[in-house]
Parts: structure tokens; sequence; C-alpha cells
């Protein structure tokens, strides 16, 4: 575990790294167009699953709608239920290699079949930039490192536990890399997110996307996340109930996580991505707050 001197250390550290793509852009033109401008990626498609960490590696200037409905296992200490997000990401291009970032907003309604009340809320928000350290679109390559602060600006909570809206936020540091090849997409993202208080859950994580364009602006797909806490919250001694994403319960020992998925991606026009994926949590514990989910997305670019 980090102690609290480490984690400012931690903080400053990234948010001086930060600055470097800041200062090589500072002489660069303007660019909203970012990686999908002309000589760049034109058969790009992002992945739906794990919408709050699995960050694209292109830089452009979109908005993502996101809805999801996310399945409460019956062996949950609720007794089962549903849990319904809406959400809206936004991302500007400020040159064809960096870019900004708002996401993680949203507001979700938890249904809980026992036990614990209903609720509704905000999710926090997050804020940051990402940097494309390697920009190849002839070779159908890309590699980004990017940063990211949520604020603890939530509202959502069930009972007396905040599942957002607690401590001092926390940051996200990720890389994120893309591989084209023919009608092959492959792209893979790691991170970690390192909560700032001993609130929150620090975790690290990585997930992995396949797709593959059977027909012109049509294609199906294939992912894997997987998230593995390395240091519980403070707001539940003892317990072992995990979240992950869209929800932090603040346990002490959160367990492990492996989801998969499968889905589609449609391009309808040159600026507009449409988006479906089942994702099946197969970690075997009666503690994960998600079983499935069952996610559908817009990607509108400008």
């Amino acid at each position: 575990m980090f102690s609290v001197g480490q984690k400012k250390s931690l903080a400053g550290f990234l948010i001086a790294a930060a600055a470097f793509p800041l200062h090589s852009a500072a002489a660069a033109p303007l660019d909203f167009k970012g990686s999908l401008g002309e000589g760049g990626f034109t058969r790009y498609v992002p992945p739906v699953t794990n919408p709050i960490f699995n960050e694209t590696p292109l830089i452009t200037t979109e908005i993502r709608p996101i809805y999801f409905r996310q399945k409460i296992p019956s062996d949950f200490p609720s007794g089962g239920g549903d849990i319904d997000v809406v959400a809206a990401q936004l991302r500007v291009a400020i040159t064809n290699r960096l870019g900004f970032l708002a996401t993680t907003d949203g507001y979700a309604w938890a249904d809980f079949d026992a036990a614990l009340p209903d609720s509704s809320g905000f999710a926090d928000l997050a804020v940051g930039l990402k940097y494309a350290v390697v920009y190849d679109p002839s070779a159908g390559e890309a590699l980004t490192l990017g940063l990211r602060y949520t604020l603890p600006s939530g509202n959502l909570d069930v009972g007396t536990i905040d599942l957002t809206g607690y401590g001092a936020g926390s940051l996200h540091i990720f890389a994120s890399g893309l591989k084209q090849s023919g009608p092959w997409q492959f792209q893979g993202n790691v991170g970690v997110q390192q909560a700032l208080s001993g609130d929150a859950t620090s975790f690290a994580y990585g997930s992995a996307h396949v797709s593959y364009e059977i027909l012109p602006g049509l294609y199906p797909l294939a992912e894997l996340n997987v998230f593995l806490p390395y240091d519980g919250g403070h707001r539940l001694p003892g317990s072992q109930l995990t979240g992950v994403d869209v929800a932090d319960f603040g346990s002490s020992d959160p367990k492990n996580s492996v989801t998969v998925a499968g889905g589609l991606r449609y391009r309808p026009a040159e600026n507009v991505i449409l988006g479906g994926a089942f994702e099946y949590n197969v970690s075997e514990s009666a503690d994960h707050l998600m079983e499935w989910r069952a996610m559908f997305d817009a990607v509108i670019h400008f």
C-alpha cells in the first residue's frame, strides 16, 4: 500500500509528466480532426466495454453517449437487482497527437431486490489529457499515454454507503495501443487507478479488443477486461464487496474481476459509429456487483 507521502509524490510526478506533451504541442497548430484528419486513420472503431477506463489510443473530437444495464448476481448481499447507467463522454483533439478528455460522468439507477435500499445519483467526473507517442496511420499503429484525475463529485449512495463522491479523488494513468492489419484490428489498454485517500479502491487493469471488418462498416468484436485491486478502501473493513467501475464500496479486500464480451460495431456514416456488446463476469464470487452487462453506445466525430 502507498503511504500519504508516497501518494502525494506519485500525484506530483504524474502531473509533471503530463506537462511534457503540453509543452511539445504548444507550437503546433490546432487540429480538431486529430487522428481522423487527412492522412489519418479511416477504418478505426473503438472498443465497447470498460468505457470508463479503456481509452482509445486515437486523438479525436467526439461525443459518446452510452447506456448500459447491469445485472446484479442473485447471491450478492442484495439478493440481486439491476443498475441502469446513462452517460456522455467528451473528447477534444488539440493536435493529431494531443487530446483532452472528460469521461466517467453519468447518472445511475440502482434497483436492489432485497436488503439494500434502491438509489440513484451522479457518477464522478474525470478529466485529463492523452498524448500519442507513436502515430503511424500508414502502418496502422498508434501508442498513446494518458493521465486523468477523477473528481469526487458524484452523489450515488446506498443507505449510509457512498458509492461515488468520497475521498480526495483518484489518478488514472494508462497506455493504449493499436494495430490494424487488413480487416483486422487489435487494441490493448493497461493502466492504474490510484486513490488519493484511503476511502477508495486502487487497482490495476488490462483490456483487450479484437475486431474484423466482415462487410464495409460492419465489425464483429470480442473483448476481455481484467481488474486487479491492490489496495482496498477503509469504508467497509473486512468486506470483499467489489464494484470496480460503476460503484466502489470502499471494501478493505475487494476481489479480482475478469469479464469477457462479444459485440458489434457499425459505421452508418463517416462520422458516426454505433456499437453494442454483451459482457459477462467470469469471476466466481458472490461479492461482485456485476453478473452481466448489456451496453450500447454511439460515437459521433466532429
